[in-house]
């Protein structure tokens, strides 16, 4: 499978067991609009963030391969202050 926007919102999509209809409208957007830019993996920055925001991930998650929580966040602020404290 693709590594693109475009397959990692299909990928949380379906995850969470929404059909395309369904998280268009929860992003505020056209279901043909969506569409058009899941094929051509365009998305305006707006859009993005009101998709991320649909499928309760960070932005992050849909433009990186990453996977960041707030777990992950939590470990890293961690492990920066532990590094912090050695310099």
């Amino acid at each position: 499978m693709e590594n693109t926007i475009a397959s990692r919102i299909e990928r949380y999509r379906v995850d969470r067991k929404l059909t395309q209809q369904e998280l268009a409208d929860k992003s505020g957007i056209s279901k043909g609009g969506f569409l058009k830019m899941l094929k051509n993996n365009k998305f305006p920055s707006d859009v993005l963030e009101a998709i991320a925001k649909a499928l309760e991930v960070s932005i992050i998650n849909l433009v990186a391969d990453i996977d960041v929580n707030k777990e992950t966040l939590k470990k890293l602020s961690r492990d920066l202050d532990e590094l912090s404290t050695q310099l």
